[in-house]
């Protein structure tokens, strides 16, 4: 599975990229065998999409730890386009294996990531420009993936990000998760930036995962 210095939730959702990477992988793995073994096609579309269709080296190719995360941000940005329209053949690799809960989460979670793409990518990715370079080479890997490894310990009774319906009955715990990242300080980031950004994301979560709450 992709990662993003050694993060997978939290850089797929940074990214935008949780309806047509996370998403159909994480559904049809949990299926029959007669769809499991599409999981490693969906990850071959992936890894095309990234490396060989656009014609980068693989310093865009989120595995492990890189050495400037604010670059892959760039490239994801420059690229939405073009990686969009690829990395949705991997939806269409399963859809036989999708059900009407399947198709709502992965439908709203599209609508998400467009969202946080878009303020992302904004001013040439200036958010994540602030945030990845003005703190320290560890911000990412040592600061935020371990809080949001944290905070995720918290969370009661995760359901299956697909699941709207049941999240949006639960909006409360995603108040909570939204206080965990807020109280907890990360010397190694930029702060501010850091405060901002999460409360940007969670709020574009919230307003779609609650609308009817």
């Amino acid at each position: 599975m992709l990662q993003f210095a050694g993060v997978t939730i939290t850089s797929y959702i940074f990214l935008g990229i949780v309806h047509n990477v996370f998403l159909p992988a994480a559904i049809v793995g949990l299926g029959n065998a007669t769809c499991s073994y599409k999981v490693m096609e969906i990850r071959k579309i992936t890894d095309r999409c990234i490396i060989n269709e656009n014609s980068h080296s693989e310093d865009i190719y989120l595995n492990d730890y890189i050495s400037s995360p604010y670059q892959l941000v760039l490239k994801r940005c420059s690229l939405k386009p073009q990686l969009d329209e690829c990395l949705e053949k991997s939806i269409s690799v399963c859809q036989d294996c999708l059900n009407s809960t399947h198709l709502k989460g992965i439908d709203v979670w599209k609508q998400i990531d467009n969202e946080v793409a878009a303020y992302i990518c904004e001013d040439n990715a200036l958010i994540a420009k602030d945030l990845l370079e003005k703190g320290e080479s560890s911000c990412w890997g040592k600061g935020i993936s371990v809080l949001t490894n944290q905070c995720l310990l918290n969370y009661k009774n995760p359901l299956p990000l697909y699941d709207i319906e049941g999240i949006g009955k639960q909006c409360s715990q995603l108040e909570d998760l939204e206080s965990c990242f807020e109280k907890n300080e990360l010397p190694i980031c930029y702060q501010n930036v850091f405060k901002k950004t999460t409360k940007k994301i969670m709020a574009i979560v919230r307003s779609h995962m609650c609308k009817n709450n």
